[in-house]
């Protein structure tokens, strides 16, 4: 393989590696629920989504926190540190 596609190569994966450790931060989507519009972002998955019973006023959970999804933010940010580390020997 060319040097030059190797450094084509390389600028894709530290691009990618960026946006989806952005795009970690991000609502992935939006619901509108009776009136209430509901934010889910990757972050929402980790520490769990809360919200308040209109009848009682008590906190309910929506979603249960999944700490395992915290890969989708640990993983792109490895593979850029080490790319960054191993480009410069």
């Amino acid at each position: 393989m060319s040097q030059k596609a190797k450094n084509i190569i390389g600028r894709g994966i530290k691009i990618v590696c960026i946006l989806l450790c952005c795009l970690f931060f991000v609502p992935a989507f939006t619901a509108s629920c009776s009136g209430e519009s509901v934010d889910v972002s990757p972050v929402h998955s980790v520490v769990g989504y809360y919200g308040q019973n209109g009848f009682s006023g008590e906190r309910e959970i929506i979603s249960n926190p999944a700490p395992w999804c915290l890969l989708l933010l640990v993983i792109p940010l490895g593979i850029f540190i080490s790319w960054l580390i191993l480009s410069e020997e």
